[in-house]
Protein backbone atom coordinates (compact mmCIF):
# COMPACT_ATOMS: atom_id res chain seq x y z
CA UNK A 1 0.00 0.00 0.00
CA UNK A 2 1.08 3.81 -0.99
CA UNK A 3 2.16 6.14 1.80
CA UNK A 4 -0.54 8.41 -0.26
CA UNK A 5 -2.96 5.46 0.91
CA UNK A 6 -1.59 5.44 4.68
CA UNK A 7 -2.01 9.30 4.78
CA UNK A 8 -4.39 11.08 6.78
CA UNK A 9 -3.53 14.63 5.83
CA UNK A 10 -6.10 17.16 3.79
CA UNK A 11 -5.43 19.80 1.66
CA UNK A 12 -7.81 22.81 0.93
CA UNK A 13 -6.76 24.98 -1.77
CA UNK A 14 -8.25 28.39 -2.91
CA UNK A 15 -6.70 31.41 -4.69
CA UNK A 16 -6.40 33.45 -1.34
CA UNK A 17 -6.25 32.82 2.39
CA UNK A 18 -9.78 35.50 3.20
CA UNK A 19 -11.91 32.84 1.20
CA UNK A 20 -10.41 30.12 4.07
CA UNK A 21 -11.09 32.42 6.67
CA UNK A 22 -14.82 33.04 5.81
CA UNK A 23 -15.83 30.16 4.51
CA UNK A 24 -14.22 27.07 5.01
CA UNK A 25 -12.96 27.33 8.99
CA UNK A 26 -15.85 25.18 10.00
CA UNK A 27 -15.29 22.29 7.60
CA UNK A 28 -11.63 21.86 7.96
CA UNK A 29 -12.24 21.52 11.99
CA UNK A 30 -15.05 18.78 11.25
CA UNK A 31 -12.12 17.20 9.39
CA UNK A 32 -9.87 18.09 11.70
CA UNK A 33 -12.06 16.45 14.40
CA UNK A 34 -12.60 13.38 12.32
CA UNK A 35 -9.21 12.51 13.00
CA UNK A 36 -7.43 13.70 9.88
CA UNK A 37 -4.42 16.37 9.21
CA UNK A 38 -5.81 19.64 7.59
CA UNK A 39 -3.75 22.02 5.77
CA UNK A 40 -4.10 24.72 3.62
CA UNK A 41 -2.24 26.47 0.53
CA UNK A 42 -3.45 29.16 -0.87
CA UNK A 43 -1.69 33.32 -1.27
CA UNK A 44 -1.79 35.36 1.34
CA UNK A 45 -4.13 38.71 1.28
CA UNK A 46 -3.86 39.04 5.06
CA UNK A 47 -5.63 36.57 6.78
CA UNK A 48 -3.03 33.43 7.10
CA UNK A 49 -2.44 34.18 10.87
CA UNK A 50 -5.78 34.38 12.04
CA UNK A 51 -6.17 30.29 10.00
CA UNK A 52 -3.04 29.27 11.66
CA UNK A 53 -4.11 30.41 14.89
CA UNK A 54 -7.21 28.11 14.20
CA UNK A 55 -4.23 25.32 14.49
CA UNK A 56 -4.03 25.08 10.54
CA UNK A 57 -0.97 25.05 8.45
CA UNK A 58 -0.70 27.01 5.56
CA UNK A 59 1.55 27.37 2.64
CA UNK A 60 1.86 30.49 0.54
CA UNK A 61 1.58 29.81 -3.02
CA UNK A 62 1.16 33.37 -4.68
CA UNK A 63 -1.26 32.06 -6.87
CA UNK A 64 -2.55 35.40 -10.06
CA UNK A 65 -6.23 34.86 -11.01
CA UNK A 66 -5.54 34.69 -14.30
CA UNK A 67 -5.18 30.86 -15.12
CA UNK A 68 -2.36 31.39 -18.23
CA UNK A 69 0.24 33.33 -16.76
CA UNK A 70 3.98 33.18 -16.18
CA UNK A 71 2.97 33.31 -12.16
CA UNK A 72 0.13 30.53 -12.28
CA UNK A 73 3.12 28.15 -13.90
CA UNK A 74 5.48 29.20 -11.20
CA UNK A 75 2.53 28.53 -8.33
CA UNK A 76 1.89 25.01 -10.36
CA UNK A 77 4.99 23.88 -9.64
CA UNK A 78 5.32 25.11 -6.05
CA UNK A 79 2.27 23.28 -5.59
CA UNK A 80 3.23 20.27 -7.28
CA UNK A 81 6.21 20.31 -5.08
CA UNK A 82 3.92 20.21 -2.00
CA UNK A 83 1.64 18.27 -2.75
CA UNK A 84 4.32 15.41 -3.68
CA UNK A 85 5.97 16.42 0.16
CA UNK A 86 2.99 15.97 1.97
CA UNK A 87 1.34 12.96 0.24
CA UNK A 88 -2.45 14.34 0.82
CA UNK A 89 -5.02 11.96 0.53
CA UNK A 90 -7.25 14.03 -0.48
CA UNK A 91 -7.14 17.90 -2.09
CA UNK A 92 -10.15 19.80 -1.92
CA UNK A 93 -10.17 22.28 -4.44
CA UNK A 94 -12.21 26.03 -4.32
CA UNK A 95 -11.87 28.81 -6.99
CA UNK A 96 -11.38 28.59 -10.82
CA UNK A 97 -7.69 29.23 -10.67
CA UNK A 98 -6.42 27.26 -7.51
CA UNK A 99 -8.91 24.29 -9.00
CA UNK A 100 -7.64 24.37 -12.52
CA UNK A 101 -3.91 24.60 -11.14
CA UNK A 102 -4.31 21.76 -8.11
CA UNK A 103 -6.85 19.53 -9.99
CA UNK A 104 -3.91 18.44 -12.25
CA UNK A 105 -1.22 18.51 -9.87
CA UNK A 106 -3.28 16.20 -8.00
CA UNK A 107 -3.42 14.10 -10.34
CA UNK A 108 0.01 13.73 -11.43
CA UNK A 109 0.95 13.24 -7.97
CA UNK A 110 -2.04 10.28 -7.35
CA UNK A 111 -3.81 12.14 -4.95
CA UNK A 112 -6.38 9.46 -3.94
CA UNK A 113 -8.87 11.71 -3.28
CA UNK A 114 -9.49 15.08 -5.24
CA UNK A 115 -13.12 17.51 -5.09
CA UNK A 116 -13.61 20.62 -6.69
CA UNK A 117 -16.62 23.47 -4.79
CA UNK A 118 -17.19 25.24 -7.91
CA UNK A 119 -18.67 28.46 -6.40
CA UNK A 120 -18.76 30.21 -10.01
CA UNK A 121 -17.36 29.17 -13.32
CA UNK A 122 -15.39 31.87 -15.40
CA UNK A 123 -17.49 31.44 -18.13
CA UNK A 124 -20.66 33.44 -18.00
CA UNK A 125 -23.21 35.14 -20.32
CA UNK A 126 -21.85 38.39 -19.65
CA UNK A 127 -18.19 37.27 -20.26
CA UNK A 128 -16.46 37.70 -23.87
CA UNK A 129 -16.42 34.68 -26.51
CA UNK A 130 -12.98 34.07 -26.51
CA UNK A 131 -12.85 34.55 -22.73
CA UNK A 132 -15.90 31.52 -22.04
CA UNK A 133 -14.07 29.63 -24.70
CA UNK A 134 -11.10 29.52 -22.83
CA UNK A 135 -12.37 28.96 -19.48
CA UNK A 136 -15.06 26.44 -20.82
CA UNK A 137 -12.29 24.34 -22.63
CA UNK A 138 -10.10 24.89 -19.12
CA UNK A 139 -13.24 23.49 -16.94
CA UNK A 140 -13.78 20.70 -19.15
CA UNK A 141 -10.19 19.53 -19.50
CA UNK A 142 -9.26 19.53 -15.57
CA UNK A 143 -12.76 18.21 -15.19
CA UNK A 144 -11.30 14.79 -15.83
CA UNK A 145 -8.87 14.97 -12.76
CA UNK A 146 -11.67 14.78 -9.88
CA UNK A 147 -13.61 12.24 -7.81
CA UNK A 148 -16.60 14.88 -7.75
CA UNK A 149 -17.50 18.10 -8.77
CA UNK A 150 -19.63 20.21 -5.53
CA UNK A 151 -21.89 23.04 -6.77
CA UNK A 152 -23.66 25.23 -4.60
CA UNK A 153 -25.81 27.12 -7.33
CA UNK A 154 -28.38 26.13 -9.26
CA UNK A 155 -27.99 27.18 -12.22
CA UNK A 156 -23.78 26.07 -11.80
CA UNK A 157 -24.96 22.45 -11.50
CA UNK A 158 -27.57 22.66 -14.52
CA UNK A 159 -24.30 24.16 -16.21
CA UNK A 160 -21.88 21.65 -15.46
CA UNK A 161 -24.39 18.60 -16.03
CA UNK A 162 -25.75 20.18 -19.77
CA UNK A 163 -21.96 21.22 -20.68
CA UNK A 164 -20.61 18.05 -19.55
CA UNK A 165 -18.00 19.78 -17.60
CA UNK A 166 -17.04 16.62 -15.55
CA UNK A 167 -17.76 12.55 -16.13
CA UNK A 168 -21.15 11.84 -15.84
CA UNK A 169 -22.48 10.91 -12.12
CA UNK A 170 -19.69 13.53 -11.14
CA UNK A 171 -21.22 16.68 -10.09
CA UNK A 172 -23.78 17.09 -7.24
CA UNK A 173 -25.65 20.07 -6.22
CA UNK A 174 -25.59 21.28 -2.39
CA UNK A 175 -27.92 23.99 -1.28
CA UNK A 176 -25.17 26.45 -0.49
CA UNK A 177 -25.84 29.92 -1.43
CA UNK A 178 -29.27 32.10 -2.41
CA UNK A 179 -32.03 34.08 -1.31
CA UNK A 180 -35.31 32.79 0.14
CA UNK A 181 -37.39 34.26 -2.30
CA UNK A 182 -40.52 33.37 -0.35
CA UNK A 183 -39.43 36.13 1.89
CA UNK A 184 -37.24 38.35 -0.71
CA UNK A 185 -39.41 38.40 -3.93
CA UNK A 186 -40.32 41.70 -5.58
CA UNK A 187 -43.44 40.80 -6.87
CA UNK A 188 -45.06 40.57 -4.20
CA UNK A 189 -44.82 44.53 -3.86
CA UNK A 190 -46.81 46.59 -5.98
CA UNK A 191 -45.49 49.25 -7.12
CA UNK A 192 -46.96 51.65 -4.53
CA UNK A 193 -44.93 49.36 -1.92
CA UNK A 194 -41.81 49.47 -3.62
CA UNK A 195 -42.09 53.26 -3.68
CA UNK A 196 -42.74 53.45 -0.08
CA UNK A 197 -40.39 51.07 0.68
CA UNK A 198 -37.73 53.47 -1.33
CA UNK A 199 -38.82 56.57 0.22
CA UNK A 200 -38.60 54.88 3.69
CA UNK A 201 -34.75 54.20 3.01
CA UNK A 202 -33.71 56.79 1.29
CA UNK A 203 -35.71 59.70 1.59
CA UNK A 204 -36.93 59.31 -2.25
CA UNK A 205 -33.44 60.56 -3.33
CA UNK A 206 -30.86 57.89 -2.96
CA UNK A 207 -31.20 53.84 -3.08
CA UNK A 208 -27.96 52.62 -1.28
CA UNK A 209 -27.10 48.77 -2.46
CA UNK A 210 -24.07 47.88 0.15
CA UNK A 211 -22.39 44.57 -1.64
CA UNK A 212 -19.57 43.05 0.64
CA UNK A 213 -17.39 41.10 -2.02
CA UNK A 214 -14.61 41.38 -4.00
CA UNK A 215 -14.86 43.40 -6.75
CA UNK A 216 -12.71 41.75 -9.65
CA UNK A 217 -15.28 42.01 -12.04
CA UNK A 218 -16.53 45.65 -11.75
CA UNK A 219 -18.38 46.10 -14.84
CA UNK A 220 -20.75 42.66 -14.46
CA UNK A 221 -21.59 44.39 -10.78
CA UNK A 222 -22.28 47.79 -12.74
CA UNK A 223 -24.63 45.29 -15.31
CA UNK A 224 -26.09 43.48 -12.91
CA UNK A 225 -27.59 46.55 -10.50
CA UNK A 226 -28.74 48.46 -13.71
CA UNK A 227 -30.45 45.72 -15.20
CA UNK A 228 -32.26 44.69 -11.51
CA UNK A 229 -33.26 48.04 -10.38
CA UNK A 230 -34.16 49.18 -14.14
CA UNK A 231 -36.72 46.58 -14.24
CA UNK A 232 -37.92 46.91 -10.46
CA UNK A 233 -38.12 50.93 -11.15
CA UNK A 234 -38.46 51.74 -15.01
CA UNK A 235 -39.41 55.37 -14.38
CA UNK A 236 -36.47 55.57 -12.18
CA UNK A 237 -32.64 56.82 -13.54
CA UNK A 238 -30.40 54.09 -12.18
CA UNK A 239 -27.26 54.55 -11.91
CA UNK A 240 -24.58 52.27 -10.53
CA UNK A 241 -21.45 53.64 -8.54
CA UNK A 242 -18.93 51.54 -7.46
CA UNK A 243 -16.49 52.69 -5.03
Amino acid sequence: MSKIANSSRILFLVTVDSHIYYFHIPFMKLFRDMGYEVEVACSNVGFTDKIEKEGFNVYNIPFSRNSISLSSIRAFFTLLKLIKERKYIMVHTHTPVASFLGRIAAKIVGVPHIVYTAHGFHFHEYGSKLRNFVYYRLEKFAGKFIDVLITIKKDNYKIAKDKNIVPKGKVVYIKGVGVDLKRFNPRVFDRGNKKNLLKNITAGKIFLITIIVGFSMIELYQKFINITLGKAYPDEKIEASLK
